[in-house]
């Protein structure tokens, strides 16, 4: 019995193999302290630690022997926009008669415009005026949707039959305001009344794809036939009017 046990012993780990003897790196079959190490041409039993000399560098080593290399990000590019919202650069209404934005300011309240046909204070009405100055965010891209936002004021007279309709207008800015009234541009608005607006409604038309483009501005009036006109937050509110665009 004792035989036999030498016998197994020698054949489990055997003196005679060096450094060098081809080994298998499923089964780990060099005795220590070797170590089956794998290589181009074979794994072979070899101190360990032991860096072949016809193997492949390592990642660590590649990186190391070329430090002025660019690096690259393997990251993928962040997606692309597809939802952008513009807050207005101009809000104001005026008396189409006699244009004056901070007069109508001071007729409805601070943060306020209105959109009237009927004020009973000065016998005309009142017509809000909205500018947005778009980036280029939107070059390139197709735009699938246009909606024009607007908040009602928590005024008690912000509430109307009609939240008015929404016109395109000539270019204009706020100084302009208080000497003309941009010209409308078409025989139709880009969007009509939706009906009843509450104090604090969020009203929000949908307007024409093709309405906006890069690096260039919108103009746009909101008017109504309402004798009993609404109230909407203008440019000096938090509030304030937004174009909000859709992209693919």
């Amino acid at each position: 019995m004792t035989v036999v046990a030498t016998t197994l012993l020698a054949g489990c780990y055997s003196p005679t193999i060096t450094p060098g003897t081809p080994c298998d790196l499923a089964i780990g079959n060099c005795p220590r302290p070797l170590e089956c190490t794998p290589g181009p041409t074979g794994a072979t039993c070899e101190p360990a630690g032991t860096q072949r000399p016809d193997a492949p560098a390592p990642a660590d080593a590649a990186i190391d022997a070329a430090p002025d290399a660019p690096m690259i990000d393997a990251s993928p590019d962040a997606p692309a926009i597809t939802h952008v919202e513009y807050a207005s650069v101009v809000a104001d209404c005026v008396d189409p008669a006699d244009p004056d934005p901070d007069f109508c300011i001071a007729r409805n309240g601070a943060g306020q415009m209105a959109v009237d046909a009927d004020d009973t204070a000065s016998g005309n009405g009142w017509e809000s005026f909205v500018r947005f100055d778009l980036d280029a965010t939107i070059a390139g891209r197709t735009v699938t949707s246009v909606k024009l936002q607007l908040s009602a004021t928590s005024d008690g007279s912000a509430s109307s039959g009609s939240t008015g309709a929404v016109w395109r207008v000539a270019t204009f800015t706020r100084t302009s305001l208080a000497v003309t009234v941009p010209a409308t541009i078409g025989s139709q608005p880009l969007a009509g009344s939706l009906g009843a607006v509450d104090p604090d409604d969020v009203v929000v038309w949908t307007l024409p794809t093709g309405l906006p483009a890069a690096n260039s501005s919108v103009f746009l009036k909101i008017k109504t036939a309402d004798t009993d006109g609404v109230l909407y937050h203008n440019q000096t509110s938090a509030k304030r009017p937004r174009l909000i665009i859709d992209l693919q």
